[in-house]
């Protein structure tokens, strides 16, 4: 401390006071920067008032240091021993720089003072581009040029006013006095701390904003508003994932797939709704060809998933037109997987369009979609993969065998099950399995009402029940229902073939329980689907009891089920309901003697056969020319004359060259026995009319009136 002065403490005491002031610092923040606790505020007190004369050199270091203060500005007696080797050093580079720095200020003073600059911010400035380019100084001097319009600029900014707080005004304006003191470390200083600040206020109103938008997804849910749920989760993605973050991509997948899966798994058809509104806005963010066709993908497999569920035909339409267009993207030779994954999808597609659009075409389609990706899923290669493509392709293989005469589809669906299952383990791929099972069983079911016997019908069932052992209420709600209604379709055929009332008990409590599912508003078709199925069991009960109560529960299971299943949103199924419909009509008509029921059955039947054409569904037109003939010997058995009796042999006739003895023995010994009682009846009408005729003549003579009988 040699060579202390008063003047000196009371220097350095003002020096600190000033930049303590610029910074808006209090004396007991300075306390805590610079000596580690804040309750030495009276120390700094002291300090500042020059009264700290016994002041040591480690606290000026330590204040310098807290204050960012050069050490030229600090004087020589209270100079720590470092800082004095460092202001000899720097005192020899300014003294070699001198001539240069006198120059640059000298050079910049009228533009300085045309700029409103100080000549404390002038030198500092000119010092800092002395030291910066100390061998040049046209390129020192056009440094301070531009500075000096920098801190032009910065000086008019000043005057303008402001629509920021006074607070932020305030930091501003003291970074302005410390500039133009010269100080510019200092006011770098104000403004790193500000930074600092403002970001962790950044972060705390992210996290505000991220806390809205998932009160606002909630909000979303309970209201069911698809787009606010979207737009809150892409705005929680737009926090989690910048547009210029290399995991874009990925966070968008990956919300896609939170809300597909639920939507699938707990059949929740809004939150698919929100997975299709997620992919869209997707591809309106990717721009690389994989991304696209991904988040296509996606787009087109939530597409299908809500449209199998939903009447009409225009989301599953949109899915078809989504996959052709990846097709376009993914080429066999560009991408072989990828172009087999879209044509799998592709394929499924068409095919649940094709159920419910008359003809094959669209099915047909769809088989040699699926057997095109099978030629890229090979056994060694995507086992996995391949199974699930052998399990959809024998579903489009068994559509098209219900419309056609022969077995051979339905046999080639049976053998694709069968090579999925040798694949797909139950423990492994439970649900995977689960619907091999259940599509095993669909087919089996369809081939046993063409045969004679039980046999296949039982493999059905226990198919069924197999499913139903991992396709849980719990786990998948939708699916069980699905599994349900088909053991119940099943339990109802057996029933028919082996008289057994309590099998059709079963099949009504397996299709109550999946309506618990199958609501109309959660899955309309698959709702009517149902209601027409219990028609149809209620129906077989209501043969087998007194009265029409139960008959009458049939005809308005059926008529629910037609308020979906309408002939422009689903014709084929459509027509089948028209022509249970008919048939139960047909029941009730007879047991009440109403003629007018009678009637209404025809015209439901030959509704239904606008669709069950020959050229379309040979087996399915027979079926209905069949209970057409039914309802026109009921008719004709109530009417005089043969006109009715003529018709129902002539559609008895026309359903037998579908429903021959080889290709569907029990259907055709059905229409056969129809027909023999129909021909019987109609020779006892015309028999009856001729021995009619023969005594009106043999009366003439009598009554005199020849052209009444004639």
């Amino acid at each position: 401390m040699t060579g202390r002065t008063d003047d000196d403490v009371r220097a350095f005491g003002k020096l600190v006071r000033e930049k303590r002031i610029a910074r808006g610092w209090k004396q007991e923040v300075l306390a805590a920067e610079a000596l580690g606790n804040m309750d030495r505020k009276g120390y700094v007190s002291k300090v500042e008032n020059g009264k700290q004369a016994n002041i040591t050199t480690e606290n000026v270091r330590k204040f310098a240091t807290a204050l960012a203060i050069d050490v030229e500005f600090i004087p020589l007696s209270l100079r720590w021993p470092a800082a004095s080797v460092e202001a000899q050093d720097t005192n020899t580079v300014v003294h070699g720089m001198k001539s240069q720095l006198d120059k640059l200020v000298a050079a910049g003073r009228d533009q300085a003072r045309e700029f409103g600059v100080k000549e404390g911010l002038l030198i500092a400035l000119a010092r800092r581009y002395a030291e910066g380019t100390p061998d040049n100084f046209e390129a020192a001097l056009a440094g301070l040029e531009r500075a000096l319009e920098v801190a032009r600029i910065e000086h008019e900014r000043g005057r303008l006013p402001s629509n920021l707080s006074a607070a932020f005004d305030a930091v501003i304006a003291r970074i302005d006095t410390l500039n133009e003191s010269g100080d510019l470390q200092g006011g770098q200083a104000i403004i790193d701390d500000e930074l600092t600040k403002l970001d962790a206020e950044d972060e705390r109103r992210l996290a505000e904003r991220f806390k809205l938008y998932e009160k606002g997804i909630s909000i979303a849910v309970m209201a069911r508003d698809v787009e606010n749920a979207s737009r809150f989760v892409v705005a929680q993605l737009d926090i989690a994932t910048p547009i210029a973050s290399d995991n874009r991509f990925t966070a968008f997948d990956f919300a896609f797939t939170e809300w597909y899966q639920r939507g699938l798994e707990r059949g929740l058809n809004f939150d698919l709704e929100v997975a299709i509104a997620l992919a869209r806005e997707g591809l309106s963010r990717m721009h690389d060809l994989d991304s696209l066709a991904t988040m296509r993908t996606n787009l087109g497999i939530a597409l299908s998933t809500l449209g199998e569920r939903e009447s009409g035909m225009a989301l599953l339409k949109e899915a078809v037109d989504t996959y052709r267009t990846i097709l376009g993207e993914w080429t066999r030779d560009r991408a072989p997987l990828k172009w087999a994954t879209a044509q799998n999808n592709l394929a499924s597609a068409l095919s649940a369009l094709g159920e419910r659009e008359s003809g094959t075409t669209l099915l047909t389609e769809a088989v040699d979609a699926f057997r095109a990706a099978l030629e890229v899923w090979t056994p060694d290669r995507e086992p996995f993969r391949r199974a699930l493509a052998q399990t959809n392709l024998g579903n489009a293989l068994q559509k098209l065998g219900e419309r056609e005469s022969e077995m051979n589809r339905l046999e080639e669906a049976e053998g694709a099950y069968r090579a999925a299952l040798e694949v797909l383990n139950k423990d492994a791929e439970p649900l995977e399995w689960a619907t091999t099972q259940n599509n095993l069983g669909n087919t089996l079911a369809r081939m046993g009402e063409r045969e004679s016997g039980t046999a296949r019908l039982k493999e059905a069932a226990v198919a069924y029940r197999a499913a139903l052992e991992k396709r849980t209420r719990g786990r998948v709600p939708l699916q069980w229902a699905m599994t349900m209604s088909n053991l119940g379709n099943v339990l109802t055929r057996l029933a028919q073939r082996e008289s057994e009332t309590i099998e059709l008990e079963q099949a009504v409590d397996a299709y109550r329980a999946a309506l618990g599912e199958w609501t109309r508003d959660r899955a309309p078709l698959q709702w009517a689907t149902v209601q027409n199925n219990l028609g149809v069991t209620l129906v077989a009960l209501g043969e087998r009891e007194k009265g029409t109560a139960t008959l009458l529960e049939a005809v308005d299971a059926y008529r629910a089920a037609l308020e979906e299943r309408t002939q422009d949103r689903d014709p084929p199924h459509w027509a089948a309901t028209q022509n249970n419909l008919g048939c139960a009509l047909l029941m009730l008509g007879e047991r009440s003697g109403d003629t007018a029921l009678l009637e209404e059955a025809a015209d439901a039947i030959r509704k239904s056969l606008k669709e069950f054409t020959r050229d379309h569904a040979p087996l399915r037109w027979a079926m209905a020319m069949n209970n057409l003939g039914n309802v026109l010997l009921a008719l004709g058995e109530r009417e005089n004359g043969t006109e009715r009796l003529q018709e129902a042999v002539d559609s008895y006739l026309a359903a037998l060259e579908e429903r021959t003895q080889d290709l569907v023995p029990l259907a055709w010994a059905a229409t056969h026995n129809s027909l023999v009682i129909a021909i019987q009846k109609l020779r006892q009408r015309k028999t009856e009319a001729a021995q009619i005729t023969h005594a009106a003549s043999a009366m003439r003579p009598v009554s005199g009136d020849r052209t009444e009988w004639d």
